[in-house]
């Protein structure tokens, strides 16, 4: 009786929300037949209870809570931040000064280029090794 009502429910559904709702459920399934989760990082097997649940999947994370808290510390004591680890890039459209932003254009474009010329040499080559 469960299945049919749920068919019933899912059949009335446009296709991107039944395929939405059908991963959603086959998830939530997924979590309850699956009441032990290895951690990838001790390997061990622990329950459910003992990982996090991610937000954006709604599936356990990969390390344990204890791991988890481990690597969130190492890297907090080595300075290391997801900001820092990103490099501010200049934006050409926002550089006012133009004979700065031109030499960027010319730059970029003798670097698009390069990596053109350096790509057809590379396919030329795979083309004579395949003959």
């Amino acid at each position: 009786m469960k299945d049919r009502r749920l068919y019933t429910e899912l059949n009335s559904l446009t296709p991107n929300t039944y395929r939405a709702e059908r991963e959603c459920l086959s998830s939530e399934t997924h979590m309850l037949e699956a009441s032990v989760h290895l951690c990838g990082c001790c390997k061990r097997k622990l329950p459910l209870s003992d990982f996090y649940v991610l937000a954006r999947t709604r599936r356990p994370d990969s390390y344990c809570k204890a791991c988890r808290r481990q690597a969130s510390n190492r890297s907090y004591r080595d300075g290391v931040r997801r900001d820092t680890r990103r490099v501010r890039r200049t934006v050409i459209t926002e550089v006012t000064d133009r004979e700065e932003r031109l030499r960027l254009i010319r730059q970029a474009l003798a670097e698009v280029q390069r990596r053109m010329a350096e790509r057809k040499r590379r396919i030329s080559e795979q083309e004579y090794n395949a003959c």
